[in-house]
């Protein structure tokens, strides 16, 4: 029996060992997957092979997305370029002249921003610059044009990249540089308005009644945006929404349409802010109940409506309160 017993402990430590070691070969394979994410093979999910199972419930412990460890190195490389290129395209992309060089010699249309820090009309060319990458990616919506070939709007920060300047043969700041088919179609310098910049980009487009009908909803980040905006604006109208609500959702679809309806002479300029990102968005309004829109009218509100006053409210009914304050065309 002793003999008997001792087997059985030897085979009991045998046994220990062996899942010891699977253990720590199976935790220095997660480690490697994790460090070359895409390694496992499509066709081997999680639940069909144990480290696959390891991986995922590793990935899920600290928050990544297991489902990035099941495609291929080139399947996971060709899904992070999509949501970079979606990511990208609307926005003002702050990047390098080596990143504007692939965009330019990729021959869609580019939007080249020059600017400084130090610079103010840098800093006033800023909300208009974002309101025409909105309008821009309205555009290429719009004309379903295709997702490789939206328009690019870049800045360079010419104090992080001082050859710059004198690479685009830039005399002053802000200096705009419009860019099709891989060549130069135009400049402007200073800070310029919507209007202007509109109008040359779409004369490179070859839009012969501009982007009427194309407008959309700018985007205001900043309480320095959003005070420059009000300042130089002739008209604005903007919108404070929370992130979430069903009204603000539903203020926010009304919005959408809103800029094709106003009648307001030069063109009002739709903007939202999102409360919950913005916080002093409430006290710079003075408002007590979100979603809200405050109309300004050369700097000063003329008007202010909030809470019920806009809940369900539709895009028809908000343009014909808003036009009641604005000179007509």
């Amino acid at each position: 029996s002793s003999h008997a017993g001792s087997k059985g402990i030897f085979a009991l430590s045998m046994t220990t060992r062996l899942h010891t070691r699977a253990v720590v070969c199976s935790l220095v394979v997660v480690h490697w997957a994790q460090t070359h994410p895409g390694w496992i093979r499509p066709t081997l999910r999680p639940r069909h092979n144990f480290v696959g199972y390891l991986v995922q419930s590793l990935s899920f412990a600290q928050g990544v997305d297991p489902s990035a460890h099941r495609c291929s190195g080139r399947a996971a490389r060709r899904i992070q370029q999509q949501i970079a290129l979606h990511a990208n395209h609307g926005v003002v992309e702050e990047t390098s002249p080596a990143d504007v060089d692939a965009a330019v010699l990729a021959g869609g249309l580019v939007v080249v921003d020059l600017y400084a820090d130090w610079c103010f009309p840098c800093k006033m060319l800023k909300p208009t610059l974002s309101t025409f990458a909105d309008r821009l990616l309205n555009y290429a919506r719009k004309t379903g044009m295709s997702c490789s070939d939206w328009p690019r709007v870049f800045s360079i920060d010419t104090d992080a990249f001082p050859d710059t300047t004198v690479r685009f043969r830039a005399d002053g700041l802000p200096m705009i540089v419009v860019f099709k088919d891989g060549t130069e179609r135009g400049r402007l310098e200073g800070a310029v308005s919507l209007d202007e910049l509109e109008s040359l980009v779409a004369g490179v487009l070859g839009l012969e009644a501009g982007f009427a009908g194309l407008h959309s909803v700018g985007r205001v980040e900043s309480m320095e945006e959003l005070e420059l905006a009000v300042q130089l604006e002739d008209t604005l109208v903007l919108s404070i929404l929370a992130g979430g609500e069903d009204a603000s959702a539903a203020l926010e679809s009304a919005l959408e349409m809103l800029p094709q309806k106003l009648r307001a002479q030069p063109a009002a300029r739709v903007v939202a802010v999102d409360a919950t990102m913005l916080p002093p968005v409430i006290s710079f309004s003075g408002i007590s109940q979100v979603p809200a829109v405050l109309l300004y009218d050369h700097g000063s509100c003329v008007a202010t409506l909030q809470g019920e006053e806009v809940t369900g409210v539709s895009s028809g009914s908000l343009a014909q309160v808003v036009n009641s304050f604005f000179k007509p065309c």
